[in-house]
């Protein structure tokens, strides 16, 4: 009788699911803030950096410790181009599809989106990006759920 309250109890708690919607909300946070430090780094500089270490490297710092993938500890997907790039994308991939609609801005705009991608990819945007640029990029492969 134990045993089968016991497995009641783990089906009814999704252990889990709850650890995924944990790392979920870290990575939406993560990419947020971010975002958030590459805009300021623009602001200073007038082009977004060669790469995300820049934020915790340079002589001004913008983050003291750049996050990384909660499951992988790999760096965020950063998207941008040129010597001087004026807009850049940052994607991470979610355990899951997300109840709601899209949380990438960039999946309502028609070839804009890496061949990989699908509705388990959030991201988030800034600048006027190139559509073009961004479909031809390659994504990291799926993030492994535990």
């Amino acid at each position: 009788m134990l045993g089968v309250m016991l497995a009641y109890l783990v089906i009814f708690l999704d252990p889990m699911g709850q650890l995924n919607k944990g790392r979920d909300s870290a990575r939406m946070h993560d990419i947020g803030q971010i975002r958030n430090s590459l805009d300021v780094y623009y602001n200073d500089t007038k082009c977004y950096p060669a790469s995300l270490s820049v934020l915790s490297s340079s002589e001004q710092v913008y983050m003291k410790t750049v996050p990384k993938d909660p499951t992988t500890n790999q760096d965020y997907a950063y998207v941008k181009n040129g010597s001087c790039p004026q807009w850049m994308v940052l994607f991470t991939q979610l355990s899951k599809e997300p109840s709601t609609t899209s949380v990438c801005p960039l999946s309502g705009l028609t070839d804009c989106l890496p061949a990989a991608f699908d509705s388990t990819w959030a991201c988030v945007v800034s600048g006027n990006v190139d559509c073009a640029y961004v479909a031809s990029y390659v994504l990291p492969s799926p993030t492994p759920t535990l």
